[in-house]
């Protein structure tokens, strides 16, 4: 009788050890991490802004090609340097909530081919884009851009990650994969389908050392929020 009793309690702690470790395990495995699908949009609210510092005449531009990689054409075909600020509102700490246009100037659209890193497979190649979109701060009645604000999250650690999500319009449905290098020669992989509009796309930028992999999908994670982010003399 003691021989089974002394059995059931092993087995006892053999399985409360199994229980353990295992909850142990899935609370320090990052891979729990919960992630949403996100594509299409027509509206961008901003709430609940990290880090601000700013002047009181300040306001908010939605912007695209003025702060692009080196290397990448900021006009393309612009024929009017001032369609690329196609909204502008008052700045306000709380809430601030706009309207994406509809039909932006044609002139901002490009060919997808030079919107995008070389060697990537993509579906439609007659696909125009505005990428390189910012929702930058400037001051007031001027295009002194002074920072951007930024949907973001990132994640210290041995590798620290930055997740940051952007906006793209096209004016098809195209799907973007492969492998690549991006603008700045790191390694570039895309799973990424853009539909007609504007789009919601998310980069992953992993720093492990020299090395700054990015991912860009529509996968957004959760515990994202809005963070000002200064640039240094404007521009």
């Amino acid at each position: 009788m003691k021989s089974i009793k002394f059995t059931l309690f092993v087995i006892s702690i053999s399985v409360f050890s199994t229980l353990f470790f295992s909850c142990s395990d899935d609370n320090n495995d990052e891979s729990n991490e919960k992630f949403e699908t996100v594509g299409f949009i027509q509206e961008i609210n901003i709430k609940d802004i990290q880090g601000i510092h700013l002047p009181i005449d300040e306001e908010v531009v939605f912007v695209a090609r003025v702060l692009v990689p080196v290397g990448i054409s900021s006009s393309g075909t612009v024929t009017n340097p001032d369609s690329r600020y196609m909204l502008r509102f008052p700045f306000n700490k709380d809430r601030m909530s706009f309207t994406l246009p509809q039909n932006p100037d044609q002139s901002l659209l490009r060919k997808i081919e030079n919107d995008m890193p070389d060697g990537l497979t993509i579906s439609n190649h007659e696909a125009k884009t505005i990428s390189f979109v910012d929702i930058a701060c400037c001051t007031s009645g001027s295009n002194n851009i002074l920072g951007c604000l930024k949907y973001s999250k990132q994640i210290d650690g041995e590798t620290l990650i930055r997740y940051e999500l952007r906006y793209i319009y096209c004016d098809s449905s195209v799907k973007i994969t492969g492998g690549s290098n991006d603008w700045w020669g790191h390694s570039a992989t895309y799973d990424l389908k853009l539909e007609k509009g504007w789009n919601m796309v998310v980069e992953k930028r992993e720093y492990k050392g020299t090395e700054q992999p990015l991912t860009v999908t529509n996968w957004l994670p959760n515990g994202m929020q809005w963070n000002y982010d200064m640039l240094i003399g404007g521009k």
